[in-house]
């Protein structure tokens, strides 16, 4: 039997009470069963504090809010948090012990939470005040282990019904398909039967055909044997019959002999294609029937088929008639059979857009579809399913965003914080440099006017990490300075495409440090949906960016599983885009 999970309490505080919930969440953790959540402890260098904090809040059993002058009356983060763990309690049944209320100093309780039973933990109060909250804490723990029982046996019971159903359609598949199976087998063998007799009848046909031509011909021959040898010759008549014979004005002429018969050779040819066309057709009508029998149920023959057959046999029969009829007596034709056709190999390779090929001359490197694991341990992993589609295999440059510019579609970039004293947008010396200082709009514009889009978040993802959970594009090895443009002695960006060791598996460069990149994707919450409404590009809020920039201190940052978010109005120097298209 597994140990019952602890129950996991959030300390919800301001600043001026640290050092006191900071004790308290040790002594409560050595309770053994219980899990305090304390901000100093679970947050990590570079995560972001909405993100984590809403999640810690989400997955609390129990929130206890600690009260003080200070925190009623200040503005900031710790009234976000309050608003939120307020929300969070409304969606809870009214008979859970969820939102605790705990003073820190004689303040006054705010309104929406004075109708929750509080305590003063301070002064000689305190002691008293814990073991009211560790009773509180117990019979919520008690709560939430049968509710978590409850759920546990709901899903068993709906496991085993799945599994019921499961097995009864199963079963019924089978058996539908055995029986479909057996009916496909029966008319196949009936077809079998049939294409047997066919063939036989079109054999007796062939002999009797050749059987009387050569019965015509022996009859022909004969005719003329017995003409020759019934007409008497010159020498053996009479003296006075031959000189009768030289007087006749009209001397008799010998029995004129028939003409050999000839052939009309294009007739002949014409009927020979016929033949051996009709004959090619039927035989391979008749080897597709006879491997009816190696395919399954949903392969079984037609009446269609049937027809077919006989109106071949038809054609084959009359047409062997009307050539031995016409053709010499011993000329006969032999079909030849015929040669089987190779089947044609379908292209395996995946065919790539190259430089010029585009609107703006950027080349796209491809990223087939599939599933991929987005998200990591702090970030609610889950499997996510992609069409295929293509990437931008840089950052979109100063020189391309210029064409842009020079169309009148893209607004000329925000003010900037460039390097050195040329400038950096339209200076030549940078054009192959990543665009910065554009907003989420001028980023979504600039896509839009090169035929293209900006990438989904999952999108994103998968270009950079492929399908093995990499840490980083190109692996999971640290990164250094021969791999991507962040922290190494640069003071800022550099050319797109320099790092090509750091490319991910599908070609993308520039996926880790350099700019951080827009993606289409509203900030939201894990797990990932792409018909959630993260991807309504109407909406207003904050957008995703990914990627790092050359700024971050932290290799933490450009992890491929790292996502941060700006308001879709503003930009940076460290701020730029690429580019998706759905093929």
């Amino acid at each position: 039997m597994t140990e019952p999970r602890p129950l996991k309490v959030f300390l919800c505080h301001a600043s001026a009470g640290k050092s006191v919930v900071r004790k308290l969440s040790h002594r409560l953790a050595a309770e053994g069963w219980i899990d305090p959540w304390l901000d100093e402890e679970k947050l990590s260098f570079g995560q972001h504090w909405t993100t984590v904090i809403e999640d810690a809040l989400d997955a609390a059993d129990i929130v206890l809010i600690f009260l003080s002058r200070n925190s009623v009356q200040k503005e900031g983060f710790v009234q976000r948090e309050l608003n939120y763990a307020w929300e969070l309690s409304l969606e809870k049944p009214r008979n859970v012990i969820f939102l605790i209320p705990f003073r820190l100093d004689d303040c006054e309780v705010p309104r929406y939470l004075s109708s929750r039973q509080w305590g003063d933990y301070f002064g000689e109060k305190e002691e008293s005040t814990y073991q009211i909250l560790l009773r509180s804490l117990k019979q919520r723990h008690e709560q939430k282990l049968r509710l978590e029982a409850e759920e546990q046996k709901q899903r068993e019971a709906a496991n085993r019904e799945r599994m019921e159903r499961e097995a009864k359609e199963k079963a019924e598949r089978d058996a539908a398909e055995k029986l479909a199976l057996e009916k496909a087998e029966r008319e196949n063998a009936e077809l079998a039967r049939e294409i047997v007799k066919r063939k036989a009848a079109e054999k007796a046909v062939r002999k009797k055909a050749e059987r009387e031509v050569a019965e015509k011909v022996a009859r022909q021959k004969a005719d003329r044997d017995i003409a020759e040898k019934a007409e008497p010759k010159n020498s053996e008549l009479p003296v006075g019959q031959i000189a009768n014979l030289s007087r006749t004005p009209t001397q008799k002429k010998e029995p004129e002999k028939k003409p050999a018969r000839k052939f009309d050779f294009p007739k002949i040819v014409i009927a020979t294609i016929i033949i051996i066309t009709l004959l090619f057709g039927f035989w391979g009508v008749s080897y597709f029937i006879n491997q009816l029998s190696t395919l399954g149920p949903t392969h079984a023959v037609t009446p269609t088929d049937n027809n077919l057959v006989g109106t071949i046999d038809s054609l084959v029969t009359s047409t062997v008639r009307a050539l031995t009829a016409s053709a010499a007596p011993t000329a006969t034709l032999t079909p030849k059979p015929p040669t089987p056709t190779s089947t044609p190999k379908l292209p395996t390779s995946i065919p790539t857009l190259g430089i010029g090929s585009t609107k703006d001359g950027m080349t796209l490197v491809f990223v087939p579809a599939g599933e991929f694991t987005m998200g990591s341990e702090y970030l609610a992993e889950q499997s996510v399913y992609l069409d295929s589609f293509w990437i931008d295999q840089t950052e979109v440059t100063n020189k391309m965003y210029a064409w842009c510019v020079q169309a009148g579609v893209c607004r000329p970039p925000k003010p900037d914080s460039s390097w050195g004293d040329n400038g950096y947008f339209g200076n030549s010396e940078y054009e192959d440099y990543p665009m910065v200082d554009v907003d989420w709009y001028m980023a979504k514009t600039y896509c839009e006017w090169a035929g293209r889009r900006l990438p989904t978040e999952a999108e994103w993802e998968k270009a950079a990490r492929g399908t093995d959970a990499r840490e980083y594009p190109w692996g999971n090895d640290s990164p250094n300075d021969t791999l991507l443009n962040y922290n190494y002695n640069i003071a800022g960006t550099t050319e797109v495409g320099k790092y090509p060791a750091g490319a991910s598996i599908y070609g993308a460069l520039d996926m880790a440090g350099n700019v951080e990149e827009w993606v289409s994707s509203l900030d939201q919450f894990y797990p990932y949906s792409a018909t959630d409404g993260r991807e309504d590009l109407n909406a207003s809020g904050p957008r995703v960016l990914r990627g790092g920039a050359w700024y971050d201190g932290n290799d933490y940052y450009v992890r491929t599983w790292f996502r941060l978010s700006e308001e879709y109005g503003n930009w940076g120097d460290g701020i730029g885009f690429r580019c998706a298209l759905s093929p």
